[in-house]
């Protein structure tokens, strides 16, 4: 009896070690930018689903890929079933990956995969091997290249963790790297409660802002309203007030330059951010109400109210020039 329940337990065992693989174990350790968010809740709310529609194109491409599963009888909580996971992976903007929680098996997912090789024109899709794993890649075609498009590919790292990464000469040393996972310090210091979080280091000892700790959620009694904030930790105290009353003159600024047609709204924008110096760390905070938020999207909607703005730094308090 006693080898019968060690047997049953160590069978029990193995299936937890096999099926409870999570995007976080893929991290490289070193990785010094960490984004996380519950993907599951999200794309069940569909009032956020919006938001993130009408501001990224990046995110819109991902719900349209998203529809397209559905044809197919997948629906997107089967394929986002839990956390997803962002990571800078080297030390340009390019070397990133994002790793997902999901429950689609990856038969399912070639099934889809060959689907759409057979059918989409704009991107040409292959099946290979790299560092000992299937890879799916993506390809664009030229007219998506002139866009920024890049080529990338999905890997599966866990029975249920899927991997996105860019397409590149050292791709096998990146996928590497990731099956050598886990353990990044950083991901110790995330919030893991909020809907989504950010945690980030300075990529440099000289760089004055040394970290960002932030988070995201959607609050009230119907969880509508969007409540952001943020920890940014700098050099010192000094840096620190004097970020702090860069960002007072700023960030009413580039308000101004994003909302400049509509003098009411750009006024509401800029009373509901909070900004708090205290040592040498700068509080933020920011609550959106659903009714700012329709007011928001709403005027972004027409293309003319939207400059062109270009963010370069990390630190909010630089490179906001238009």
């Amino acid at each position: 009896m006693k080898k019968l329940i060690l047997c049953v337990a160590s069978l029990l065992l193995s299936a937890v070690w096999v099926n409870g693989a999570e995007p976080e174990n893929f991290i490289p350790p070193q990785s010094p930018q960490l984004l996380r968010a519950n993907a599951n809740s999200i794309i069940r709310m569909e009032h956020f689903q919006q938001l993130l529609k009408q501001t990224d194109e990046k995110c819109r491409k991902v719900f349209l890929l998203l529809d397209e599963m559905k044809k197919h009888n997948i629906e997107p909580a089967v394929f986002f079933a839990g956390e997803m996971w962002a990571a800078k992976t080297g030390s340009d903007d390019k070397n990133w990956v994002v790793l997902v929680k999901t429950a689609l098996p990856e038969a399912k997912f070639a099934e889809f995969f060959k689907a759409q090789k057979a059918s989409n024109k704009d991107v040409e899709l292959e099946i290979s091997t790299l560092a000992g794993k299937t890879i799916y890649t993506g390809k664009y075609s030229k007219s998506y290249q002139a866009t920024g498009a890049e080529p990338f590919f999905v890997v599966y790292m866990a029975e249920d963790v899927i991997a996105f990464m860019p397409l590149r000469d050292d791709s096998g040393i990146q996928l590497a790297a990731l099956q050598q996972g886990g353990g990044n310090p950083l991901a110790r210091t995330i919030d893991r409660k909020s809907l989504a979080a950010l945690a980030a280091n300075a990529l440099k000892k000289k760089d004055k802002l040394r970290s960002i700790r932030g988070k995201l959620d959607m609050v009230g009694a119907e969880k509508l309203d969007i409540c952001a904030e943020a920890v940014l930790t700098y050099k010192s105290a000094s840096v620190a007030l004097r970020k702090a009353m860069e960002m007072q003159f700023i960030i009413p600024t580039v308000a101004g330059l994003l909302f400049g047609n509509d003098q009411k709204l750009m006024e509401e924008i800029t009373a509901v951010l909070q900004i708090v110096p205290a040592g040498e760390k700068i509080g933020l905070k920011l609550n959106i109400t659903k009714a700012l938020q329709d007011k928001i999207a709403g005027y972004l909607a027409n293309p003319a109210n939207m400059p062109e703005l270009n963010f370069n730094s990390p630190d909010p308090a630089n490179n906001m020039q238009p």
